[in-house]
């Protein structure tokens, strides 16, 4: 039998710094430039102990070399439905701000206790982004905090770190902030208004994430489902617990 690992506010908080450190390296600090195309809960594994969780990237069968700011031209998508940045899935453009994108919906998902894409029986698949654009139109950006942490949760570190996930997934890659600005907004260095101005609230410019959806040919994933992550089985524990008690979160 499994059971829900419970991610406390500051547990949730330290996976968000460690992966924004961990591609922060990947994209600035490491010698030869890595863009990993693959940014998902799947793909992260927590280590440590418990209170002092640290979250490691995995799976780098996807990873491409770019350097610092240059784009690259693809021919074949590679990646998975519903993370992928839309100037890269549907024209096949790659830069580190495509991992940056997937951050940002990895981030919806930390701090919402969802999964990215929910499937309902006989309708269609509901993305977590569409639902945030939905929020962040209607300056309830608030309501996607997981229901399971209460109040026991800053309140001001989650609008910052939803923010921060908006700004991320922008329309336009010259828009998504670096790694290095992410960290420093997580690390409470500087505010979201202090680096990027203010965050975005009209989404009438947003295509919704269900559009970017390539079909299975297009995807060339070579990611490993790691059933030992227990950051990935908090997301599909929890989702199959709402699947049975018929109830579906929006």
């Amino acid at each position: 039998t499994q059971y829900p690992l419970k991610l406390d506010w500051k547990a949730r908080c330290d996976i968000c710094l460690g992966i924004a450190k961990g591609l922060k390296y990947l994209h600035e600090e490491s010698r030869l430039k890595i863009v990993h195309r693959d940014i998902k809960a799947q793909n992260i594994l927590l280590g440590g102990t418990e209170g002092h969780l640290k979250a490691k990237i995995c799976d780098f069968g996807l990873a491409m070399l770019c350097e610092e700011g240059n784009e690259n031209m693809v021919s074949r998508v590679a990646g998975t439905n519903g993370y992928l940045a839309p100037e890269y899935a549907t024209r096949g453009i790659l830069s580190q701000k495509a991992d940056v994108y997937s951050f940002g919906v990895l981030l919806l998902e930390i701090v919402s206790g969802k999964s990215n894409a929910v499937s309902r029986p006989t309708q269609e698949t509901v993305f977590l982004l569409d639902t945030a654009y939905v929020y962040n139109k209607e300056g309830r950006l608030a309501d996607l905090v997981d229901k399971d942490l209460s109040s026991y949760y800053d309140f001001t570190e989650a609008m910052r770190i939803l923010n921060l996930a908006m700004m991320c997934t922008s329309q336009t890659p010259t828009l998504r902030p670096t790694m290095s600005e992410v960290v420093s907004v997580l690390q409470g260095e500087k505010t979201v208004e202090q680096v990027f101005g203010a965050p975005p609230t009209d989404s009438s410019s947003t295509i919704m994430a269900g559009a970017y959806l390539t079909s299975s040919a297009e995807i060339s994933s070579t990611s490993t489902e790691v059933s030992s992550s227990a950051f990935t089985s908090y997301f599909m524990i929890k989702e199959n617990q709402e699947k049975k008690n018929l109830t579906v979160d929006p």
